[in-house]
C-alpha cells in the first residue's frame, strides 16, 4: 500500500480480483487495504486543504465541486484544492472557458443565481 506503481495488486502482470485474495490475507491487513482502495483507485485525489490533517476526501464526501474532510470537517476546493472560497475558482477551466465564451457572445451572469443567460429577442426574454 506504500508504493502505487504496485497497485492494483497483480500476479503474472494480471491483476488479482479483490473478492478472490481478501481471504487469504490476515484481517488487519484486508482492511487497511479496503480502506485504501478508492483512494488509491482514483486519479484526481482530493485531500483536506488543511497541512495539519491532509485526509483523502472520497466521492462521496464531494458536493459542487466542495469536499468535505471526514476527518476534521474543513472543506477543500477541487478545482484549486485549497480551501474552498466565494465566487468562482479561476483554477476550474471548463468554467473559465465557458465564461471566456460567454463574454466573447455578449452573455450576462445573472447576479441571482450566476447562471448564463443570453437577450435572445429585444423583449428582455431570457433563455
Amino acid at each position: 500500500m506504500g508504493d502505487e506503481t504496485l497497485y492494483p495488486p497483480r500476479c503474472c502482470r494480471l491483476e488479482m480480483p479483490w473478492d478472490s485474495v481478501r481471504f487469504v490475507i490476515q484481517a488487519e491487513l484486508a482492511a487497511a487495504f479496503e480502506a485504501k482502495r478508492e483512494e488509491l483507485g482514483t486519479r484526481n485525489r482530493v485531500y483536506c486543504h488543511d497541512p495539519a490533517c491532509a485526509s483523502f476526501i472520497g466521492r462521496a464526501r464531494i458536493v459542487s465541486d466542495v469536499a468535505t474532510c471526514p476527518a476534521c470537517q474543513k472543506q477543500t476546493c477541487v478545482n484549486c484544492k485549497s480551501s474552498t472560497h466565494a465566487g468562482d475558482c479561476a483554477a476550474d477551466t471548463g468554467l473559465q472557458m465557458t465564461l471566456a465564451l460567454a463574454r466573447q457572445q455578449g452573455w450576462k451572469r445573472r447576479s441571482e443565481c450566476r447562471a448564463v443567460v443570453e437577450l435572445n429577442t429585444v423583449c428582455n426574454h431570457i433563455t
